[in-house]
């Protein structure tokens, strides 16, 4: 005697009345009854059904038409009004063809092969001239820095500012938990940044950190500001590093905010004798900072309420400072990888694809 659905859906209520877990109700169904046991999401999916206290184990009546709805004539017809409406729902396709869902599904999936995807954000609507740009660059450094090998590499000192928030909540991805079949589903109060924030200017190079420098009193980052306090006191702590050789050799790379392309800056950098890797624009996903260092300190402080920024402030230190060596290269590798990622996809943005 072979047991037909329903039997299970029997064994698994009475399991389910008798507060039995669905681990342990499949383990059972799968000791007496081996490859004939319904998979463990069947007996979860049921279980559900239970607590939204359903009482039938028949199978529910199915809308639409049977799989003689799935004919050429409705391939193509589906077919068309996907190029004539790329947006269309399965509601749309049901009043339109006369069929029910399930054969609507089989045609998208199975005959067309179609997904259906939500539009890929981009940081920004590159043109020709800036993907021709972001491509030279690349091909320029990978050259210069023979993808990354070279000790020049070392010389580098990679500059960015950013804000550091008293409180700065939990990404979606973050706060997510693992909840059994038998729990409900998280939920979280939407909570915003706090207004108390700090700016720092990070200075780092591929064997670690060189120096933060904050903003003090929430003033603009300016030229006057860069050249006066933030670069002097960045490359006095990078010649405490490096006392054979100072900023001697020094290779600079920041992005191209105003204050770091001011003619003052430019002016400071060559008397100083610094030399400027530039960086195309629109490109934080080609910067350091912004793909390696802010993230991953973020992701660590994010969610801590401070009591003040300045508290907030000590802590992105702390982090930014017990990061291991080992991250930093494997920051510079990265950055050289992703060169070559750009390169492949023609100066477009890469991420994600």
């Amino acid at each position: 005697m072979e047991p037909e659905r329903r039997d299970f859906r029997a064994m698994m209520f009475y399991d389910f009345m008798r507060k039995i877990s669905v681990e342990q109700s499949h383990d059972n169904l799968v000791e007496a009854f081996q490859d004939q046991a319904p998979s463990k999401r069947t007996v979860e999916r049921w279980y559900l059904d239970f607590r939204r206290e359903r009482t039938s184990l028949q199978d529910e009546a199915r809308s639409g038409r049977p799989s003689t709805a799935v004919t050429p004539e409705t391939i193509a017809a589906a077919e068309t009004l996907i190029r004539e409406d790329s947006r269309i729902n399965y509601e749309q396709f049901a009043e339109t063809l006369k069929i029910g869902k399930a054969a609507i599904n089989t045609i998208l999936h199975d005959y067309l092969g179609v997904r259906r995807l939500a539009a890929r954000r981009i940081l920004h609507n590159l043109s020709e001239m800036q993907l021709a740009a972001r491509v030279e660059w690349c091909k320029f450094m990978l050259k210069k820095f023979k993808g990354g090998e070279s000790k020049r590499v070392y010389d580098i000192l990679r500059c960015d500012e950013t804000w550091i928030y008293q409180y700065d909540p939990e990404t979606k991805r973050q706060s997510s938990i693992w909840v059994f079949p038998s729990e409900d589903p998280p939920v979280k109060v939407r909570r915003a940044r706090s207004v108390g924030k700090k700016m720092v200017a990070a200075f780092f190079c591929k064997t670690g950190p060189v120096a933060i420098i904050p903003l003090e009193d929430r003033r603009t980052v300016n030229a006057d500001w860069y050249i006066n306090n933030c670069l002097p006191k960045a490359f006095e702590a990078l010649s405490s590093r490096r006392p054979k050789t100072g900023v001697r050799g020094l290779l600079l790379h920041h992005d191209n905010a105003s204050a770091h392309t001011a003619a003052k800056t430019l002016d400071f950098l060559a008397e100083n004798s610094v030399q400027l890797v530039s960086h195309p624009p629109y490109s934080p996903d080609l910067a350091p900072c912004d793909f390696f260092l802010f993230p991953t300190i973020n992701e660590k402080i994010r969610g801590i309420r401070f009591e003040s920024p300045e508290e907030a402030r000590l802590a992105f230190e702390e982090t930014l400072w017990s990061l291991p060596e080992e991250k930093w290269h494997s920051c510079f590798d990265s950055w050289f990888h992703r060169m070559q990622l750009c390169i492949d996809c023609c100066g477009r943005y890469f991420e994600k694809l």
